[in-house]
């Protein structure tokens, strides 16, 4: 939703001050701790969709038009925003995989992927609606502190 050419604000009434906020196109999430309160953004407002509990308390969150990214504990969960408020569903998934050597440091969310930067300089590509890896970068210089995408893929 584009506020800025309707040249209107929108109001809100959250249950509580929040820790995290979180904007994708249509969608706003605010949260604290491991609790997420998802809204659905229109002319009139917000309308509450959903509230999710997370398994750790959120230190970030990323949102697109489907997809909702949350990062806690060195690790990040993903699934579709209209899925928020269900104990399981089928298009969540975790990164990194159990086992796998490090945790994640940062993360971005664009149209179509999710990146995640590690402690151990991966920088792994995946796509949200199949739950693939795509490309597995290692960066040789240690953590991966920070990613910013390029929307449309040109420098």
């Amino acid at each position: 939703m584009d506020v800025t050419r309707s040249g209107g604000h929108l109001r809100i009434t959250i249950p509580t001050e929040p820790a995290f906020l979180a904007l994708g196109p249509s969608h706003l999430v605010a949260g604290m701790n491991n609790k997420a309160w998802f809204y659905k953004l229109s002319a009139s407002g917000g309308q509450l969709l959903a509230e999710h509990d997370y398994l750790g308390s959120v230190e970030d969150m990323r949102l697109n038009a489907d997809w909702a990214a949350a990062m806690f504990e060195g690790r990040v969960t993903v699934h579709p925003i209209q899925d928020a408020g269900k104990e399981e569903s089928e298009g969540t998934f975790q990164v990194p995989s159990p086992g796998a050597p490090g945790s994640v440091t940062c993360l971005a969310l664009s149209a179509h992927f999710l990146i995640v930067g590690t402690s151990t300089g991966a920088l792994l590509y995946y796509q949200c609606h199949d739950k693939t890896l795509l490309n597995d970068f290692r960066h040789t210089g240690g953590a991966i502190t920070k990613i910013v995408p390029q929307p449309y893929g040109t420098r």
